[in-house]
């Protein structure tokens, strides 16, 4: 979005004053397909570092099974001021799928109680319309959750949405 534009513009300007110091997180491509390496933190700090004309940068390597490079990419991701709840929803839901762990050992892993986990799958189940809502912050993810119930009804579901976001906008 146009906010996260700006904040690539901030690290632009601070790469190209840091001399090129953009830490980024590798995983060791070790797949015996003579992978080279995959990029699991810092894909902004890489790009701003691109556009400040940085030849080099600085790159934590580490040897990464699939499930450790999707807790990197979930760990950078969920510092990032501009994820939403819909973006973070998916990535849950994508590694519960892949390591079939549960909601509670996954929750705890990031310092959470299981009805995080729910909370965020739950929007997912909602209608496109709705979750358009909660990506634009026109209705928060702790009101959201509790329209999922309808996701059966969308067209009740929109409605209900499109109430509460006219009734927390100011007139």
């Amino acid at each position: 979005g146009e906010g996260g534009n700006h904040r690539l513009e901030e690290i632009v300007a601070h790469a190209r004053a840091a001399h090129a110091r953009a830490n980024v997180g590798a995983a060791d491509g070790a797949d015996g397909l003579g992978g080279g390496y995959e990029l699991v933190a810092g894909e902004r700090r890489l790009r701003a570092a691109k556009l400040a004309g940085c030849r080099t940068i600085r790159a934590e390597v580490s040897p990464m099974g699939d499930t450790e490079a999707d807790d990197a990419v979930l760990r950078e991701n969920l510092s990032r001021a501009d994820l939403n709840p819909i973006e973070l929803a998916g990535y849950l839901k994508a590694r519960r799928s892949r390591t079939g762990e549960s909601q509670a050992a996954l929750a705890k892993q990031f310092g959470h109680d299981q009805s995080w986990v729910s909370d965020h799958e739950r929007l997912l189940d909602l209608p496109g319309v709705v979750q358009k809502l909660v990506i634009s912050r026109d209705i928060p993810r702790t009101v959201a959750r509790h329209l999922a119930p309808l996701a059966a009804y969308p067209k009740i579901c929109e409605a209900a949405a499109k109430e509460l976001k006219d009734e927390a906008t100011p007139a």
